[in-house]
């Protein structure tokens, strides 16, 4: 009984600890799924940011060029303009163009300088307006980038611990896998005299696969519980529900009729059993099965009376008879 407490024990530990894996990965998830969304949202801002940026640039382009554009022409013109009025100038002071001078009367020189004027005038002010929108829409989209880096890092984290939730979640699921299984072949061998029984992953390695109870009886060949005769079922399914109830232990236990397709010496090895299990909590059984009756601590009959079912206390005596 000391290895049953020390089993109980381990178990009930491995389910808390499973408990609490499973609370902490369900935070964990939900937070993952806001982070997710939250992750969308700034993606798509991105997106939109980067199309913004694209016509930001296209018209930056535009803006230069036409800016070079400009300065190109304002620098031609204003050198004409120059050379123009550097010629108005001399016309003035010199009666007689000197020779090689470049032939021209004051009033077409005067045309020539309003055309060029004019041709400045044309050119009309730069947008510069384009540039600054640019500039200042970079250090937007660089915020927006740098939102999507932490929600990205945050997300990391929370997948990492996620996966090491998940990790303590197989390693206590397989803790007590293992425990449960070597407490019900402990089980199955006192029940059977003898074999093997235990549990597996339908899927191994995949824990949300389902569990298999395999049993070998003595003498014969492993198989599933199917493949059982109704008695070995009926032993096989009792000694895993005690395997399971050793790790957390109910107030009582109600089994009805589970000695139903037992034998004889089946049934005695059943009450053996439940006599010790009955050490640690209470345990009920309806029975018709008089060798498992005669080991009971009290028992109670049930008749039927005028139509209503009534309750009778039996009592025992020293060597089982009533």
């Amino acid at each position: 009984m000391a290895r049953l407490s020390h089993l109980e024990a381990e178990l009930e530990d491995a389910r808390r600890d499973i408990e609490r894996l499973s609370a902490e990965l369900s935070v964990a998830e939900a937070r993952l799924h806001e982070h997710s969304k939250a992750q969308a949202r700034a993606k798509a801002a991105r997106s939109a940011a980067e199309s913004k940026l694209f016509e930001l640039r296209a018209r930056r382009k535009k803006a230069y060029l036409a800016l070079e554009r400009k300065r190109a022409l304002l620098s031609r013109y204003e050198r004409e303009a120059a050379e123009l009025r550097g010629e108005l100038s001399a016309l003035g002071e010199v009666k007689e163009p000197p020779e090689g001078a470049v032939p021209g009367t004051p009033d077409v020189l005067q045309a020539r300088l309003r055309q060029v004027e004019r041709r400045l005038a044309e050119l009309g002010p730069v947008n510069l307006r384009a540039i600054e929108e640019y500039e200042a829409f970079v250090v937007e989209f660089q915020a927006f980038k740098e939102r999507v880096r932490t929600l990205e890092r945050e997300k990391e984290e929370i997948e990492h611990f996620i996966g090491e939730v998940e990790q303590k979640k197989r390693e206590k699921f397989f803790a007590t896998l293992e425990t449960v299984s070597a407490e019900l072949d402990r089980l199955f061998k006192r029940l059977f005299g003898g074999g093997e029984a235990g549990l597996k992953l339908a899927e191994e390695g995949n824990i949300d696969s389902g569990l298999l109870v395999y049993a070998r009886p003595p003498g014969k060949e492993p198989r599933l519980l199917d493949a059982l005769s109704g008695g070995e079922k009926t032993l096989v399914a009792i000694a895993f529900v005690l395997a399971l109830a050793s790790g957390r232990p109910a107030p009582f236990y109600l089994l009805d009729e589970v000695d139903a397709a037992l034998d004889r010496a089946n049934s005695e090895r059943l009450a053996h059993l439940l006599k010790d299990f009955a050490k640690n909590s209470q345990v009920i059984v309806i029975s018709h099965n008089e060798e498992l009756v005669r080991f009971a601590d009290r028992m109670y009959g049930v008749t039927m009376r005028n139509g209503a079912s009534e309750v009778v206390a039996m009592e025992l005596v020293t060597d089982g008879k009533r």
